[in-house]
Parts: C-alpha cells; sequence; structure tokens
C-alpha cells in the first residue's frame, strides 16, 4: 500500500509540474482558488451534516435546501454529460 501511494503521490508531483512549466504561475493560482473552493464547499457540507443529520448523501442536503430538482440531478452528474442529462428530461 505504501508503493501504491508512492506512485500516486509522485503522479500528482509530475502532473502538476507539467501544468505549471506549461501555464506559469497562474496554475498556482488557480489550484489555490479550487482549494477555497473545495474548503468552502466541505465547510457547508459540514454545517448540513449538524444541523440536519440523516443517512444520506450530498443529494439530500440539495434535495433539502433547493428542492427536489436538485437532489435527483446532483446523483452522478458530474461524471455524465449533457446528453444524458437531456435523455432524462424527455
Amino acid at each position: 500500500m505504501i508503493a501504491i501511494g508512492g506512485v500516486i503521490g509522485a503522479g500528482l508531483f509530475v502532473g502538476s509540474g507539467v501544468v505549471i512549466s506549461n501555464t506559469g504561475p497562474g496554475a498556482f493560482l488557480g489550484y489555490a482558488l479550487t482549494g477555497v473552493l473545495i474548503v468552502l464547499v466541505m465547510r457547508m457540507l459540514g454545517e448540513m451534516a449538524a444541523a440536519n443529520p440523516s443517512t444520506g448523501s450530498f443529494a439530500d442536503y440539495a434535495r433539502q435546501a433547493l428542492g427536489g430538482w436538485a437532489g435527483s440531478r446532483s446523483v452522478g452528474s458530474t461524471g455524465t454529460s449533457g446528453s444524458s442529462l437531456s435523455a432524462s428530461r424527455q
């Protein structure tokens, strides 16, 4: 397991190095902005979990906060394309 973690970590460093060499210092700004966004989303999820504990997932919190359309669309929407979402509307 340590070897697998080392390979994955080295791959992340090599991938980041390629991005930084191609884009320059702007890559740091992009990584920092993405990191801040992820921290904020995780803090929001923590607050929702503390206020409304449930055995579900992010979809339950999205459904409670934004309605049924958000809960059904948030499940698996990160890996789907626009064509599959438009097909589900028919």
